[in-house]
C-alpha cells in the first residue's frame, strides 16, 4: 500500500515505506517494539533532518488490519502529526517515536472504532536531552480496545507529557495503559 497523497515537505524530510527509507531513520524500525511478521503489515516512516521543522501538522491515515510506524525527529527537529485510525475488524497497529537532542514533537492518535472492532495499539518514545514529546490520544468506541503507552525519557532534562480523552458506551470494553519512565536527570512530564 502507498503512502498517502502528501503536501510539499521541506528538504530532507522523508514519508515512505522502509525500503527508501535513510538508513539513519531505519536502523531505530524495530528497536522499540517488534516489527510483526505479518503478511499485510503496513509500514510507514516519517524523518525529519537534524534542524527541520514542519510548519502544518502532517496528516497519516492507518485502514490497514496490521500497521506499524516509525518516527525519527533529528536533533532539534520540530514536527506535529497527527494519525487517524479507524477499523471494524481486528486491529494492530505499533508507533515507535524517536526524538533527537532539543526536538520537540506533538503526537495526536484518533483511534475511531467501531463496536465490532477489536484494537490493539502500542506506542513507545525515546526522548533525548532536552527534547519533548506530547502524546494526545482520543481513543472512541471499539467493541474492545486495548492500548499501551510507554515514554522513556533517556536525555537530561527530556520531557513526555501524555493527555488521553477516551469515550466508551455500553458493552465496549477500554484497557488503556500509559507510562513516562525517566532514566535520566531532571527529566520532567505528567499523564
Amino acid at each position: 500500500k502507498q503512502a498517502p497523497s502528501i503536501p510539499a515537505l521541506p528538504q530532507g524530510v522523508y514519508y515512505g515505506p522502509p525500503d527508501e527509507a535513510p538508513k539513519g531513520a531505519l536502523r531505530h524500525l524495530g528497536t522499540l517494539l517488534n516489527v510483526r511478521e505479518e503478511k499485510e503489515l503496513e509500514v510507514l516512516i516519517i524523518a525529519l533532518p537534524v534542524g527541520v521543522s514542519l510548519k502544518d501538522p502532517l496528516h497519516v491515515r492507518f485502514d490497514s488490519v496490521h500497521s506499524h510506524l516509525l518516527v525519527v525527529l533529528g536533533e532539534g527537529a520540530r514536527a506535529e502529526i497527527v494519525e487517524h485510525l479507524g477499523g471494524k475488524d481486528q486491529v494492530s497497529h505499533d508507533v515507535e517515536v524517536f526524538l533527537g537532542d532539543g526536538a520537540e514533537l506533538t503526537f495526536l492518535s484518533v483511534e475511531t472504532a467501531q463496536t465490532s472492532a477489536r484494537f490493539h495499539i502500542c506506542q513507545q518514545g525515546c526522548i533525548k536531552a532536552g527534547a519533548s514529546l506530547q502524546w494526545q490520544n482520543v481513543t472512541l468506541g471499539g467493541g474492545h480496545i486495548e492500548h499501551d503507552l510507554r515514554s522513556e525519557v533517556v536525555g537530561a532534562g527530556g520531557r513526555s507529557t501524555v493527555d488521553w480523552m477516551f469515550y466508551a458506551k455500553e458493552q465496549e470494553i477500554q484497557r488503556l495503559s500509559a507510562r513516562n519512565v525517566f532514566s535520566a536527570p531532571e527529566g520532567g512530564g505528567e499523564i
